[in-house]
């Protein structure tokens, strides 16, 4: 029997994201869709860029630590939920009530990494994770904090 590689990776979408008809993000696919429960996209990086997308949105609405951000994006009724956010505190050495902003990608990239590890098993294209969050920091015209990049980032191109 051959094993199938995990639903996030297929679909390029390492977070799992769920398909809704009214979102209409980049690099979607629409005319093949296999998959009626989540969004399928033609790359990788156009998955990271969702998921940048809606954690942006998340952290403008107050979820924006950890447990904040999982209770809302895994929640306990489909979800072990404690255990993701353990997981990710642990991947990325963040406390599960540290405030995390979007515009630091010392701290969004491991934070999506980590998300991508527990929705898939692994983390999928770490280029593309870069470029998923690059995307979204250049359309918006986002600044990358001067101390982010002064302090701790070893991410080259922001």
């Amino acid at each position: 029997m051959e094993k199938k590689e995990p639903r996030g990776i297929r679909n390029n979408n390492p977070l799992n994201i769920r398909y809704s008809k009214n979102n209409e993000w980049v690099g979607r696919i629409v005319t093949e869709k296999q998959d009626p429960d989540f969004e399928e996209f033609a790359q990788m990086m156009w998955g990271y860029r969702a998921a940048f997308i809606l954690l942006k949105n998340y952290m403008e609405q107050g979820h924006n630590t950890i447990e904040k951000i999982i209770k809302k994006w895994a929640p306990a009724k489909e979800n072990n939920t404690q255990k993701y956010i353990e997981t990710v505190c642990k991947r990325t050495g963040l406390s599960r009530d540290e405030e995390i902003n979007f515009l630091m990608p010392c701290l969004m990239i491991p934070l999506v990494k980590a998300m991508a590890y527990v929705e898939c098993g692994s983390t999928p294209a770490i280029e593309d994770l870069h470029k998923g969050y690059r995307c979204v920091v250049e359309k918006l015209n986002f600044r990358v904090l001067k101390s982010c990049l002064d302090r701790c980032c070893p991410v080259p191109n922001y």
